[in-house]
């Protein structure tokens, strides 16, 4: 089998005496890894996980660099300043850092949940939905969550595993694998099916000497491969390869990749601009006329007096930078990255009296939602089939405890993303209100368009039960007051 680390070697910079990696400045996203085969068999995982370990190394280094990146180890770091060395000023102003905490406290504005998605009353089917919700949330989904999405805005894509489990309670556990140690090979077809997910662990032999362990799951069958030989094999139930790729879009591209260059930039003139500052504070002193031994100079540094013979003059060399303008290249940097980002502005500050929505659309919000929509397409795709083996194991479970039950179906489960849903509550009551009262909107979409809740479909359900009930009593009463006699007044003669 290749050599997994079999990669090109890092760019390295020489300075004090100490080795700075410097990771790649120019990525193009992580690369999809196909095979020709259309089925996984023992007589051929072993080709397949060959072919695909060349490239998953390569991914593997890129995301490793990415994420150094994130945590602020940047090229920056391995400076080299040629002309007055000593004054060599390293700052770092970590928008990588920044870019991904956003990008993921946008994306997951609150926890992600799973509601009812049938056309009928069928109650069972909403027990079901909200008995999924509460093994997720007791098996910590949210957190789980929050870690997936921040990797794969790091790095382009993250994985996260499923496997059925016999725990009470629990059908199923999820996990977060990070990309640096997991991949899944595709069918270089079409459909791009994926046919083999792959765990990738080091491990240690009775000698000491370190074996790269391959755990690798077809659909129906789990490898268990180290130095070219298959060493443990067994069957899994959940129908389909238990490692999903989150893929953050098509191209795999972290949330900050594509702008590396201007934040390598904007640390460039960061560093270069505390340089002026400190340049200008230690400006070089020039004698004019005048020929100084070097204890006249230590004594004048130690004094800070010195007398000069007739016809001798001193003076200071300085130049100072010009910071307003510095501030403007930084400035203009800076809103490059957001503009590409997708990423809103800091305009904000001042009074002013635009409403919400000229805010919105003035200051990038409007940008930062569409680019979170289209990181939710691609995680809602992922989610999907991460759901129907969850369901898989679900049903199981299940059918051993209630009889005759109807299976819960991924049609029958939507996944959903509160983008904030409560605000502006006012607003939406009236919009809802407004097509309750128009006889040609059903009342389902109703509640799908007016917005006002993270659910409508049980908002509409238990709405229209409510109503029902409301009708009932109301007949109810006319029927008693239809049934109870007259009474006629009298007056008095």
């Amino acid at each position: 089998m290749a050599e997994e680390n079999n990669i090109e070697k890092k760019d390295t910079v020489y300075h004090h005496d100490a080795v700075i990696d410097i990771y790649p400045r120019v990525t193009f996203g992580r690369r999809p890894i196909l095979t020709p085969y259309t089925e996984v068999t023992e007589d051929n995982v072993r080709r397949i996980l060959s072919a695909a370990a060349a490239t998953f190394a390569v991914n593997r280094a890129e995301c490793e660099g990415l994420y150094q990146y994130y945590k602020g180890k940047q090229p920056i770091l391995g400076r080299i300043k040629m002309e007055r060395p000593e004054i060599k000023n390293i700052v770092i102003e970590n928008r990588a850092y920044e870019i991904v905490t956003f990008k993921t406290g946008r994306f997951l504005y609150k926890d992600i949940l799973y509601t009812n998605h049938t056309d009928d009353k069928d109650s069972a089917k909403i027990t079901d939905v909200n008995e999924l919700n509460r093994i997720m949330a007791s098996d910590g989904k949210a957190g789980k969550d929050r870690e997936l999405v921040d990797l794969f805005h790091i790095c382009g894509h993250a994985y996260r595993m499923i496997v059925d489990s016999s725990d009470a309670g629990f059908p199923f556990h999820t996990y977060t694998i990070d990309p640096r140690r997991a991949f899944v090979v595709y069918s270089d077809t079409v459909d791009k099916k994926p046919l083999l997910g792959v765990y990738v662990t080091t491990t240690l032999d009775n000698d000491g000497n370190k074996k790269i362990r391959y755990t690798a799951y077809s659909k129906d069958t789990m490898y268990t491969i180290i130095d070219d030989q298959i060493v443990d094999k067994a069957p899994h139930i959940l129908g389909d390869v238990p490692i999903v790729e989150y893929p953050a879009n098509h191209a795999r591209l972290g949330c900050f990749e594509v702008v590396m260059s201007l934040l390598n930039a904007l640390n460039l003139a960061q560093s270069n601009r505390m340089d002026g500052v400190e340049q200008f504070i230690q400006a070089l002193l020039v004698f004019k006329s005048l020929d100084m031994e070097d204890g006249d100079i230590s004594k004048l540094k130690r004094e800070g007096a010195i007398c000069l013979p007739p016809g001798a003059d001193m003076d200071y060399l300085t130049k100072e930078l010009n910071q307003s303008q510095v501030q403007t290249l930084c400035d203009d940097l800076y809103q490059a990255v957001l503009t590409i980002c997708g990423m809103p502005n800091r305009n904000g500050g001042s009074s002013t009296s635009d409403n919400k929505g000229a805010v919105v659309l003035r200051d990038g919000w409007s940008s930062a939602a569409t680019a979170a929509k289209e990181t939710k397409q691609y995680f809602e795709a992922s989610e999907k089939r991460m759901l129907n083996m969850a369901l898989k194991a679900f049903n199981t479970r299940k059918d051993t405890e209630v009889k005759n039950r109807t299976a819960l179906l991924l049609s029958d489960v939507d996944i959903h993303f509160d983008e904030g849903e409560y605000e502006n509550t006012l607003e939406k009551a009236q919009v809802l209100q407004m097509l309750l009262s128009n006889d040609y909107v059903d009342p389902r979409y109703a509640y799908i368009f007016s917005n006002i809740t993270p659910d409508p479909e049980a908002a509409y359900l238990a709405g229209m039960a409510h109503h029902e009930k409301m009708e009932a009593s109301e007949v109810e009463r006319l029927k008693v007051e239809e049934t109870q006699p007259e009474v006629v007044e009298v007056e008095d003669v």
